[in-house]
């Protein structure tokens, strides 16, 4: 269940310290080489490599702390720890506010492995239409949710400023604010008004965790109805409603579980 700051469920996250700086630094020290391939890559994107370089040195760059998460294995598991292991260290390290900016950061940045056609793994700009996208972005987005609900109220308001200050920077970024912080004011109906005709699964089940109002899942509701899902809203893969969803919408059925 994802926690809610003020209310619902609560979270297992313990505020981290040190031992999560370590663990990342052990982390990134494993991957060194994975890192300089990525970086002398042709097909990698110039600014994404410099932000990574720029973090790797000890800089508090929020999108280079994106991109390094993007290139460490960890975060393309199945499951979420890698997600849980990035926040933690991020928030150590430079504080709940970084750790906010660089989550929103990673839905800009994509990773390629090495295949056929690509010698090399590359760093890359997101593409938000391609299958698949979401999946390491939404793990970083859950654990920072979980650490917020249980921040003190002085970083909470910081990393809640951080955020606002972030929703200039288009649809994802007002997405991703909406779930951190579903009960900013107007955030999660201005993701409502702004969804897309196509939205990848993995960011559509944000939304559900992020209702806070039985007025908000009845607006919701015709959107389910009418929006096929690519993996995006109301249907299945190939386009077809998911039974009942919209109609639970209508009756004001409480946000679905998550882990």
């Amino acid at each position: 269940m994802v926690p809610r700051r003020g209310g619902g469920a609560s979270s297992p996250a313990v505020w981290p310290g040190p031992a999560a700086v370590a663990a990342e630094d052990a982390l990134i020290d494993g991957h060194r080489e994975r890192f300089e391939r990525v970086g002398a890559a042709t097909d990698s994107d110039g600014e994404l490599v410099r932000a990574a370089r720029a973090y790797l040195g000890g800089a508090p760059d929020a999108l280079g702390a994106a991109c390094v998460a993007a290139v460490l294995p960890p975060l393309h598991a199945a499951d979420h720890a890698g997600g849980a292991l990035l926040v933690d260290a991020w928030t150590a390290r430079h504080g709940l506010a970084f750790a906010v900016r660089a989550a929103l950061a990673t839905l800009d940045v994509g990773f390629r492995r090495a295949g056929p056609g690509h010698p090399a793994p590359a760093l890359t700009a997101a593409a938000p239409d391609a299958y698949g996208y979401g999946a390491e972005q939404t793990k970083v987005l859950r654990w920072a949710r979980h650490l917020l609900s249980v921040a003190d109220a002085p970083a909470h308001r910081e990393a809640l400023a951080a955020a606002g200050a972030e929703r200039s920077g288009g649809y994802l970024r007002r997405l991703g604010t909406a779930y951190l912080f579903p009960e900013a004011e107007g955030w999660v109906d201005a993701w409502i008004d702004e969804l897309p005709h196509h939205q990848r699964e993995p960011l559509w089940a944000l939304l559900p965790a992020s209702l806070g109002s039985r007025a908000q899942a009845v607006r919701l509701a015709p959107l389910l109805d009418r929006f096929s899902l690519v993996g995006g809203v109301g249907g299945d893969r190939r386009g077809r409603p998911r039974d009942g969803r919209g109609a639970a919408a209508r009756r004001g059925a409480a946000p679905a579980r998550q882990r």
